[in-house]
């Protein structure tokens, strides 16, 4: 019998959030904080997918104020490990992540990267990720939708799947960079998927007050 289909979905959340001057992962909104509502979409997308064969797990990466961010979240069943080197920038974070699943006793055999400041994003957002995944042979699956701040760009960004052959590549990343730099080095060979809600993420006040309405 084949070996299932392993995925990790892995949460960015070790940033200091030096533009917001708090933590943006605990900033609250419609009653759970940022972090929260990524969580909790990443477990719900693995109960999903669990009916199509996938086996997921969700592993959370801190880092800057990780005694705050720990105190008003819960993790579950999530993975949380502590990325020493968050300063560096997000490639850090990628590389802690991957490390530690390198050392898991699980195959992985794709990793969905996202982060903990989307506040729309919710399960089927990863759930139809992991679809095309499925169904198609790209290295890379990755969200699809337009510049908030440029309207009419598309930006092909997180969350994102690749596949174990990219990993190495992954890991090689340096300084404050995210898979964008991946993402853009196979974009004529992957897959995108139009996800609106990843088009807003939280980097200042001025964003969260947009956010809830003030």
């Amino acid at each position: 019998m084949s070996e299932p289909v392993s995925v990790a979905i892995v949460i960015l959340a070790a940033g200091s959030s030096s533009r917001m001057g708090r933590p943006k992962q605990n900033l609250v909104f419609r009653g759970k904080t940022l972090l929260q509502t990524t969580i909790d979409a990443a477990c719900g997308a693995v109960g999903m997918i669990a009916k199509a064969g996938i086996s997921a797990s969700v592993l959370v990466v801190l880092g800057a104020n990780e005694e705050a961010v720990r105190a008003n979240n819960d993790f579950g069943n999530c993975d949380a490990i502590v990325n020493t080197r968050w300063a560096e920038g997000m490639s850090s974070s990628i590389c802690c992540a991957l490390s530690h699943l390198a050392n898991s006793s699980r195959n992985y055999c794709a990793a969905l990267f996202t982060v903990a400041d989307l506040a729309h994003i919710d399960a089927a957002h990863f759930v139809k990720l992991m679809d095309v995944y499925v169904a198609s042979d790209a290295s890379v699956v990755c969200s699809a939708y337009v510049d908030k701040s440029e309207l009419g760009t598309t930006v092909l960004g997180v969350p994102a799947l690749f596949r174990r052959p990219l990993f190495a590549e992954l890991m090689a990343l340096a300084g404050d960079v995210g898979a964008k730099r991946i993402i853009a080095k196979y974009s004529n060979s992957l897959v995108s998927v139009e996800i609106e809600s990843a088009s807003f993420d939280i980097d200042t006040e001025a964003d969260f007050s947009k956010l809830i309405g003030v």
